[in-house]
């Protein structure tokens, strides 16, 4: 007589899988914005960011907790954010740096 499960065990995932997913999360934040860069030029980078918030918002809404899918969406969520801030901290960089300089 063969043993029936009866509950769902949410299996711990290794350091190489979640490294994995978070490449992945990444690789396809970077995809969608370059693909709506690519077909809308200057609005692509605000239609980019709706679909990738939509998606996440999805994701994180109608997936399981431990799932995958979640763990992508959170690394999508987590590049969105991390290069939103890496950008304007670029861009006050630059401008503190160019402030000295006059142009005639």
């Amino acid at each position: 007589m063969e043993p029936i499960l009866t509950s769902h065990e949410i299996t711990k995932t290794n350091l190489l899988t979640k490294f994995t997913l978070v490449l992945f999360g990444i690789f396809a934040t970077s995809i969608i914005f370059a693909i709506t860069l690519k077909l809308f030029q200057i609005p692509g980078i605000w239609i980019g960011l709706a679909i990738c918030i939509i998606l996440i918002g999805l994701a994180l809404k109608y997936k399981a907790p431990g799932s995958y899918i979640r763990f992508i969406a959170w690394s999508m969520l987590g590049t969105i954010i991390i290069g939103t801030i890496a950008y304007f901290v670029g861009l006050g960089y630059v401008q503190s740096t160019l402030q000295g300089f006059e142009t005639k």
